[in-house]
């Protein structure tokens, strides 16, 4: 005897099963999106232009999981492999790959999975030890951490492109040139995404969707 009710379950979860992985595609192009806009948003400052590269990494981190946080920059990725401009350099998408700033793009794919991952597994205990240890308000206790995990993801990304740049030039050359101009800006934007994040709730919102 067949039972409807078993049926009707499997027949459920099979749907809800279809729409998510449909919801977990469209996050990763709408964060690929995202991280092309981050890309060719330039404001020319000296000495080192603004680039909002580091803040689409870190929004990607806090407001999605370490899945679709990977996936969304992975595909960002092969589309420049394929030649589509998507990447800050006026270069061919596909030679950035193999460029001195290679190291860069590839420690974004690394700093967005393991900020994710923090967000998603120790935020929670990070802001219960703010508010029980300092007295800290949800809203300022995530923005901390937030922060905490910012500097983690950008630390990774830095690192990452100065180790494969100093193969071109020398470690402290490649220090001078490629991550001592860039501190104080990456800073701004991690203090700024982080305030855009916890304001407005965002971790919350988009990691339902």
């Amino acid at each position: 005897m067949i039972n409807h009710n078993n049926t009707t379950a499997v027949g459920i979860k099979e749907r809800f099963g279809a729409l998510g992985g449909i919801a977990t595609a469209l996050t990763m192009v709408l964060g690929a999106l995202l991280m092309i806009i981050g890309s060719k948003l330039r404001i020319e400052v000296k000495p080192v232009p603004f680039t909002g590269q580091t803040m689409s990494v870190l929004l990607i981190a806090l407001t999605m999981n370490p899945l679709r946080a990977f996936g969304s920059v992975f595909l960002w990725i092969c589309m420049g492999a394929l030649g589509i401009p998507v990447f800050a350099s006026s270069v061919v998408s596909s030679s950035a790959l193999v460029g001195p700033t290679a190291g860069y793009i590839f420690g974004m794919l690394a700093a967005v999975t393991v900020g994710s991952w923090l967000n998603q597994h120790a935020m929670h205990a990070v802001c219960q030890w703010l508010g029980g240890k300092w007295g800290a308000s949800q809203q300022r206790a995530q923005w901390m951490g937030s922060v905490a995990i910012g500097l983690v993801s950008d630390t990774l990304i830095l690192s990452c492109g100065w180790a494969y740049l100093s193969t071109f030039m020398g470690p402290y050359q490649a220090w001078l040139v490629g991550v001592a101009p860039y501190l104080m800006w990456d800073l701004v934007k991690i203090l700024t995404t982080s305030v855009v994040v916890s304001s407005y709730g965002l971790r919350h919102k988009l990691s339902q969707f």
